[in-house]
């Protein structure tokens, strides 16, 4: 019989392969020590140690929680402070497991409902401040919690990227309707040259924003009480927002102005192409 990696489990990240071969290697020569715990029909504790007695061949110990232990309890116990884990995994891996509900309970806010932690809470477990798991709580409603689970973002980026992810969708919503076919049945030349050079130009204002922007955030990282550094960080981060909007849509009218010129010259030509009727003698034939 095989078994799935419960949620719980996977709210932390997996082994590194390196670290995984030699669990293998030790599980194959000396057998397997702790037992494998299952709850819900998943691991819930020993999801590697699983993986290595699959790879080696080891018929695994497999024991049930008990039915009077919090398995949300269990499972940080047993993984929030025992890995090598940066602030912004830890608070992922709070934030996942508080928002997991177990199989046939109610879910939250109904009656009989399993507690959820607050945001302080949840900020003194992970050993994080408030903010990160505010930053954490935004990366995972943004389908962003296993890249911070896995290292790949803090959770102050991933935040952040949820969040102009989300202004990028009502900036979209909002935006003027593209131009008819009628209003753009061909564009000069030199008005594609002024685009391009519109797009070059914001392209360079935005490159430095960013740098600002960046440089800013260094210092707004080493103390969070400058508050001038704050507001110089949020007014850069919404120039950099206002210039990548920008060039979006100068990208798009670009290309919708080409591919528009280009199917009106192929429609120009296939009339020109019917107008010329074949003659003889002077006469159509």
């Amino acid at each position: 019989m095989s078994y799935e990696q419960h949620p719980l489990s996977a709210a932390f990240p997996s082994m590194t392969k390196a670290d995984l071969d030699a669990l293998t290697e030790d599980i194959a020569e000396n057998g397997l020590l702790t037992p494998i715990t299952i709850y819900e029909g998943k691991v819930i504790d020993g999801w590697h140690r699983y993986q290595a007695c699959r790879a080696c061949g080891r018929v695994p110990n497999i024991v049930q929680l008990s039915a009077n232990v919090d398995p949300v309890a269990f499972v940080k116990s047993h993984n929030l402070h025992r890995r090598h884990l940066s602030g912004s995994q830890r608070a992922a891996a709070v934030v996942a497991c508080n928002g997991w509900v177990a199989g046939g309970r109610p879910q939250k806010g109904e009656p009989g409902s399993p507690f959820h932690q607050t945001v302080s809470a949840m900020a003194k477990e992970a050993e994080v401040s408030e903010r990160t798991i505010q930053q954490a709580k935004a990366a995972h409603a943004a389908g962003l919690g296993e890249a911070v689970r896995d290292g790949k973002l803090t959770a102050k980026k991933a935040a952040a990227r949820a969040k102009f992810s989300e202004e990028e969708c009502r900036s979209t919503e909002t935006a003027a309707p593209t131009p008819s076919d009628k209003e753009m049945v061909s564009i000069p030349k030199a008005e594609l040259d002024a685009l391009n050079s519109q797009i070059k130009e914001l392209q360079e204002s935005l490159a430095e924003a960013t740098a600002d922007n960046a440089a800013m955030g260094k210092v707004f990282d080493a103390d969070d009480r400058l508050a001038a550094a704050a507001a110089e960080v949020k007014r850069l981060a919404g120039m950099e927002t206002m210039l990548k909007s920008r060039i979006d849509g100068l990208m798009l009218e670009k290309s919708d102005a080409v591919r528009m010129a280009k199917s009106w010259m192929r429609k120009f030509q296939a009339l020109e192409k019917e107008a010329k009727i074949p003659t003889s003698g002077g006469l159509p034939v």
